[in-house]
């Protein structure tokens, strides 16, 4: 795999992470980059035994923090979508609406 490959694989996973404004649960993230690029994390092709190991030796552009007892994966800042990662992280979280009930009268 040349270099391209390699950057166009790194930009896809910062697309399918910077979406979520908490990152990606890293046990969930290879479905979710499926879900967008159609085929599963090349990691293996890159010599990785996992993903985990691929997305750690990745250091200037990810990183994985312990959250609500599991481990997520989140995008380092990146000049090109800072703008975009601000947006993502200032919006409000969604919050599940009490049901209404119609009277059937």
């Amino acid at each position: 795999m040349d270099e391209t490959d390699k950057k166009l694989i790194v930009s896809a996973l910062r697309a399918t992470i910077v979406s979520q404004k908490d990152g990606v649960e890293l046990r969930r993230l290879n479905s979710d980059y499926r879900e967008l690029e159609g085929e599963d994390i090349p990691y293996k092709a890159l010599g990785f035994p996992s993903v985990e190991a691929y997305i750690r030796s990745l250091t200037n552009d990810f990183t994985i923090v312990p959250k609500q007892g599991a481990l997520f994966v989140v995008a380092k800042k990146n000049d090109t979508l800072a703008h975009i990662q601000d947006l993502i992280r200032g919006q409000s979280t969604k919050r599940k609406s009490k049901p209404t009930y119609k009277s059937s009268r």
